[in-house]
């Protein structure tokens, strides 16, 4: 299921007492109803609670991303800071008008889950994710299209071209812009993971 966030969405945690024992959820509300909490998580699809077994609601901070933190949280991280007219979920994947981030699980096969994404987009998805993530789009007719080097600082400051993240700045630069590299190396910036763009020819 899709779902566009939002404007403005509490991050919420959810405890639940179900058949199987206490859960807890947390994410974004995205719905709230006399019998239902619809939660979004980061890398998954909503959860459905049933408010009748909900045993504490409360709101919660929004997450924190550090430039130490884990490819997916960093490539969340960048997407927030792209431009974009429309925005959804689909599952753990970020859509932004003709674009996917494939961070987490989309909730259902990847086929399927590009059909989904297209269909809303209304026009060919390209697809970004970290280098480790490609292989589950083989088959699928895409080629490489970009390759992409995230590098990440540990000092605060305005540094063209950054994402501001807690602590530190994060760049994503073209793996082949050699010269950019090296003055963001020279500037204390370390490789932190390499993604790429995948493209329907």
């Amino acid at each position: 299921m899709i779902i566009e966030l939002p404007e403005g969405a509490a991050r919420v945690s959810v405890r639940w007492a179900g058949p199987r024992g206490a859960s807890d959820v947390v994410g974004h509300l995205v719905a709230a109803n006399d019998d239902w909490y619809v939660v979004l998580p980061e890398a998954g699809p909503a959860v459905w609670v049933p408010r009748a077994e909900a045993e504490a609601v409360r709101r919660v901070p929004e997450r924190t991303v550090l430039p130490q933190s884990r490819s997916d949280d960093l490539e969340r991280a960048l997407d927030a800071a792209r431009p974009a007219i429309r925005r959804a979920r689909l599952g753990g994947w970020r859509l932004g008008d003709h674009r996917i981030v494939a961070v987490g699980e989309p909730g259902m096969p990847v086929a399927e889950a590009l059909e989904a994404a297209e269909k809303w987009s209304g026009r060919p998805a390209s697809v970004r994710c970290a280098e480790g993530r490609a292989t589950s789009f083989e088959g699928l007719g895409f080629e490489v299209a970009g390759r992409r080097v995230v590098l990440a600082g540990d000092r605060t400051g305005g540094v063209p071209g950054t994402v501001g993240l807690t602590r530190g700045a994060v760049l994503d630069l073209d793996i082949a812009d050699a010269r950019a590299r090296a003055v963001a190396e020279e500037a204390g910036f370390v490789e932190r993971y390499r993604a790429v763009v995948l493209a329907r020819p």
